[in-house]
Order: C-alpha cells, then sequence, then structure tokens
C-alpha cells in the first residue's frame, strides 16, 4: 500500500503521474517499472499522450492491445506499460511477474480496485505495490479503496487549485426550483439505481421497469419542453461566454432534447431578428447582430455510444438515430469540440465525455441526470478548465443534485490532516458579489486618479464626451494606472458575462457600461493613436530628431534602412506637449504610436 494521492481533477494530475515516476527513477536505485491502469479507452490514450508529451516514454509498444500482449509487456523489461484494467481478463495460477519492483498507478482508484479483474491483477503481480490516483476525494463508502491503497499520502484540493490558478472556481445556479421541476426525492432514488447499474444498454430497460414512475416523470414532455426552453434562453444571452454541455438521463431523452432544443433555437433566432428590425440605437442593433449571426452558425450535437438494435429501440419512441449516429461516424466531434473556433458549441449527452475530456473553453455545464458522489464530482468538473477570457464554470442545475453536494462532501473522507472539505462549486450570489467587488475597486481607483465615474454616469450630451475624455486622461497618469485600470476592467467584463442572465445584471449594467467605454477609448487610442492634431503640429520636430544613420530618401528597392531612435530630442517634445490640454492622453498615445511603429519596423526588418 504506497496510499491515495488525491489532485483535483483538471489542476494536472497526469503530469503529477509523471512526476512522481520520473522522481522514483532519479531518487532510488534499482529498475523500477510503472504499470499505469485506466478503465477508460480515452483516458489510457490521454495519460500515455502525457507521458511521451514529456519524452519520459517513447514508441507506443508499451501500450498494451490484448490480454497476451499485457502479458508479454510483463514478463519483459520496461520503464513503463500503458493498460486497461480490462487487459487483465484472463485467470492465471502463474504469475506474470514476481519483481517487487512493480508499482501499479491506478488511476480513479475508487472505480478500478473492484471485482474479478482487480483480482487477475492482483494474481498476475503478487509483490507489486499499488498507489491510487483520483481526480475526486474519497467518500465514506469508499472503504474497499483505502483497504486497497491506504490513506491519503497527497491532497490537492478544489480551493488550492482555484488558487494556484490551476483550475478556474465553479458555481452553480439551480433553475430547475425556478422552473419548479424538480422533486429531489425522485432525484436520489434515480440517482442511487444509476450509481448501482452504471447505465449499460441492458440495464437501461431495467431501470425504466424498477422506477417506472420516477422515470416517467423525469423525462415527461412537459418538463423536458421547460428545460429546453430555459436552456435556448439561458446559453443565448451567454453567447459569447463559451462552450456548453447538457447531460440528460439516458439516450432516448438525449435525442429528445436535441429535437426540442432545435425547434427552441429557431424560435429564438425569429425573435431576434424581429428585435433588430424594431430597434433604433445603433450599439444595440450591432450587438444583436453579432448574437443573431452566433446562433444561426452555432451547431448542438447528440454525443452518445453506439448500441445494438438502437434503430428499432428509437423508432419505438418515434424518433431517428440514424441522422445522428451518422455524424457522430463521417466527423470527429471530439476533435471540433474542443476547437474553440468550431461552430459545435453545445454537446448533449447522457455518459460519454463525462470523464477524460478536457475542453478548456466548456463554461457552462447543464445537469438534468441524477448523479451522486464521484460521478457528480467528475461531470462538474468538466467546466473547471482554464481558459483565456474565462472567469469561471457555470453548473445550470435543472434536477436538484447539486443541493446535496456539500452533504455528501461532509461524509467523505477527510485529508491526512484532518481538515474540512471545500465545497467544489459555489452559489452563483458569490459571483454576484465578486462583480460587486471588482466593479467597486474599479470605481475607486478611478477616484484614486482624480476621475469619479458618477460624473460620466450623470452626463450627457457634449459633457459626457468631456467626462469620457477626463477618465481616460486619468487613466493615462502613468503606464502602470494605465495598465492596472485595463486588468481591473477586464475582470470586470469578464465576471459581467458570467453572471448573465440573471436579472441582477441590470443593476450593474450602467457601471460596467461606463467602464466599457473608457476602456474602449483606451483601446482606441492604443490602436489607432487619434491625436491628428497634435502629431500635424509635431511631424516637423520628429523629423529633425529622428536622425537617419543612412539618407533619407524616397522608397526605392533597397530594404532595411537603420533608424538612431537614441537621437529623438524629449525635451523637445515636452515643451510642444505642455500646451495640450491633456497632457496625459498625448503622451501616452504618442508613445503607443511609436511603439506600434517600431513593431511594425523591427517585423519588417528582423536584422535590425
Amino acid at each position: 500500500q504506497l496510499g491515495v494521492f488525491w489532485h483535483t481533477q483538471g489542476s494536472g494530475k497526469s503530469y503529477s503521474m509523471v512526476f512522481f515516476c520520473q522522481k522514483i527513477h532519479r531518487k532510488f536505485k534499482g529498475n523500477h517499472t510503472f504499470v499505469i491502469v485506466t478503465d477508460r479507452r480515452e483516458l489510457d490514450a490521454q495519460i500515455y499522450e502525457t507521458f511521451a508529451g514529456t519524452g519520459a516514454v517513447s514508441g507506443r509498444h508499451v501500450r498494451a492491445s490484448s490480454g497476451e500482449h499485457l502479458e508479454e509487456l510483463l514478463r519483459q523489461d520496461h520503464r513503463y506499460i500503458f493498460t486497461l484494467i480490462h487487459k487483465f481478463n484472463q485467470e492465471t495460477e502463474t504469475p506474470y511477474s514476481e519483481r517487487d519492483d512493480i508499482i501499479v498507478i491506478s488511476d480513479e482508484a475508487h472505480r478500478t480496485q473492484y471485482g474479478r479483474l482487480a483480482l487477475n491483477m492482483r494474481n498476475a503481480l503478487p509483490n507489486a505495490a499499488f498507489i491510487g490516483f483520483t481526480g475526486t476525494p474519497l467518500f465514506e463508502e469508499d472503504e474497499i479503496t483505502r483497504k486497497v491503497f491506504g490513506n491519503y499520502v497527497s491532497t490537492y484540493n478544489f480551493k488550492r487549485a482555484v488558487e494556484d490558478g490551476a483550475t478556474v472556481p465553479l458555481f452553480y445556479e439551480n433553475r430547475g426550483e425556478k422552473l419548479n421541476i424538480t422533486d429531489t426525492r425522485i432525484n436520489e432514488k434515480i440517482a442511487a439505481k444509476l450509481d448501482e447499474y452504471n447505465l449499460n444498454p441492458d440495464e437501461e430497460a431495467r431501470l425504466e421497469k424498477d422506477l417506472s414512475r420516477e422515470y416517467h416523470i423525469i423525462t415527461a414532455a412537459k418538463r423536458l419542453n421547460k428545460i429546453a426552453k430555459d436552456l435556448v434562453e439561458h446559453h443565448a444571452a451567454r453567447w459569447d461566454t463559451g462552450k456548453a454541455m447538457l447531460v440528460c438521463i439516458d439516450k432516448l431523452t438525449a435525442v429528445r432534447m436535441h429535437n426540442l432544443i432545435d425547434k427552441y433555437w429557431k424560435d429564438h433566432i425569429r425573435k431576434l431578428e424581429k428585435e433588430i428590425q424594431n430597434t433604433a440605437d445603433d450599439p444595440e442593433e450591432s450587438e444583436l447582430k453579432k448574437q443573431l449571426e452566433w446562433m444561426k452558425e452555432t451547431e448542438y450535437a447528440v454525443v452518445i455510444s453506439e448500441e445494438q438494435n438502437e434503430v428499432r429501440k428509437f423508432q419505438n419512441w418515434e424518433l431517428n438515430i440514424i441522422p445522428h449516429r451518422r455524424k457522430m461516424k463521417e466527423r470527429d466531434l471530439d476533435k471540433e469540440f474542443k476547437d474553440n473556433s468550431h461552430p459545435f458549441r453545445l454537446a448533449i449527452v447522457c455518459a460519454m465525455w463525462l470523464t477524460g475530456f478536457d475542453v478548456e473553453s466548456l463554461s457552462t455545464l447543464y445537469l438534468d441526470k441524477p448523479m451522486k458522489g464521484h460521478a457528480l464530482m467528475q461531470a462538474i468538473a468538466r467546466a473547471n478548465r482554464v481558459y483565456e477570457g474565462k472567469n469561471n464554470g457555470l453548473i445550470v442545475d435543472y434536477i436538484g443534485v447539486l443541493k446535496h453536494l456539500r452533504k455528501a462532501l461532509a461524509a467523505y473522507a477527510g485529508t491526512s490532516s484532518g481538515e474540512e472539505p471545500d465545497p467544489p462549486v459555489r452559489p452563483k450570489e458569490d459571483l454576484i458579489q465578486e462583480l460587486e467587488e471588482v466593479i467597486a475597486e474599479t470605481v475607486s481607483f478611478l477616484k484614486t486618479l482624480g476621475f469619479d465615474l458618477q460624473d460620466l454616469l450623470n452626463a450627457e450630451g457634449f459633457n459626457r464626451i468631456k467626462a469620457i475624455k477626463d477618465a481616460v486622461n486619468a487613466v493615462y497618469t502613468t503606464d502602470e494606472t494605465k495598465k492596472k485600470f485595463k486588468l481591473l476592467a477586464r475582470e470586470v467584463f469578464k465576471k459581467f458575462k458570467a453572471v448573465l442572465p440573471d436579472p441582477v445584471i441590470n443593476d450593474f449594467s450602467p457601471r460596467h457600461d461606463a467602464i466599457r467605454i473608457i476602456y474602449q477609448r483606451v483601446q482606441k487610442n492604443e490602436e489607432n493613436a487619434d491625436i491628428s492634431d497634435v502629431m500635424k503640429s509635431l511631424h516637423d520636430i520628429i523629423d529633425s530628431t529622428v536622425e537617419s544613420e543612412t539618407q533619407i530618401s524616397e522608397p526605392t528597392e533597397d530594404f532595411g534602412k537603420i533608424y538612431d531612435i537614441s537621437g529623438i530630442d524629449f525635451e523637445n517634445l515636452r515643451q510642444k506637449f505642455s500646451k495640450s490640454g491633456r497632457k496625459n492622453t498625448a503622451v501616452h498615445s504618442l508613445k503607443d504610436r511609436i511603439k506600434a511603429k517600431l513593431k511594425k519596423m523591427i517585423a519588417q526588418n528582423p536584422l535590425r
């Protein structure tokens, strides 16, 4: 027993495995072999690619392709062997290896140590040591896991991962209660059965039989209609926050939800087209057109595993699985969904892609499947990956499972230090509070620079234009003040988008919009350096203060003039700028212009 290594999902657990193995090889004498065991093909591939990407292994010959191949690899001498636990499918009286320097790394340890396959592994490697890696904490019911591997030897919990920037925080919104479609007692019954059966095709029918009343309540047409309509409206309002995933109770429901979403999606497109026709506000019209274009190009698709006689099964429900299956077979949906630029933006699943599938830009997870324990923890972790511009992941709960997540965590096995578990998700109210705090911090920062945002909020007409210019001039006090304002403003924008479409956003819109106007003007200055009046008057000065080491003449075929920028007479420039009303803006705009020009010159002639 080497213990259990809990490393929060999405924060680099696979790399921790690599570092652990490499450290053993580096620090301890001997010829250790590491056998990395998983229970999912996609996990096996992902972990192998991580090891290969770091240079720890080369060549795919160390990946077991069958039970016979695994036995052959274990009888040989390899530093690393990668296998599914299913490859230990042969009962054996003779061990594959009796070496005592074999270390078995069991990924998602709570899933892989049960039953006949685990026993076969132990019999095949009687003297091996075992360490369990898991992305979720151990719960009280994980008694076998502790008996097999021991207690925690290392923990990297939710809070630490967020604080280190390894993952983004998760927030949840209970929309099921708002729609009055949640029945927690039914959800707990179904969650228990799903956990027991793990929903393989044969057991789906048994689930329906055992829980006929509860199942039909969850999948009632009226309820699914409410969810589909709400999901479309919710996701459309968050259209520029990233990709999304809907988790359904089973395959039939996934296809039914696709059809309902398709109906309401097209309805929403028509609604946007009418709004564009009726709006008289240019900025609002521009924003609506962007959203409309996004909705028209966005694709939503079902991703479910294939089973025998599925065409007949779906036909019995008046559903057609054929076009969905064709899409899943003919296209690489996995790759498309991971590509943030691809219009496949909403995946509808029931079991696939809930473990070992990382999509960094996935920001919203819609849950409508009763889940508990490890399955729930792994599902919500789909939304915690770090991505540029992503403030947090949002879990939208239609089924009422997250309400009991704290209860589940209260029963978890604790850490070696006895500390209390930190919840992996926080209520959306916390996110709203964070938005309030970052806006207040931005307003306070502008005040330290001598500008009151309220002046801009109250101003109209020419006074508003003057207020914007005063704000930009204040931001340009120094390079550091400009940088800090831009950082604060971007945080405001990220958290504002993250709160959408909650109606409370209306309370923040005026301040958000005012900050955005200042930010956009600063950005425009940097990009365009709109100081034509200053530049015109300084044209002669700059010509006289920039001396060329080669004679400046009209452009010819000769390429690559060299300029000595140390010859600029900045004192002369300061005297000229002393006559400007908003010196900060003028100076920084010119500085940004010169930086942009130099960057362009260097790109054109990299030898300078």
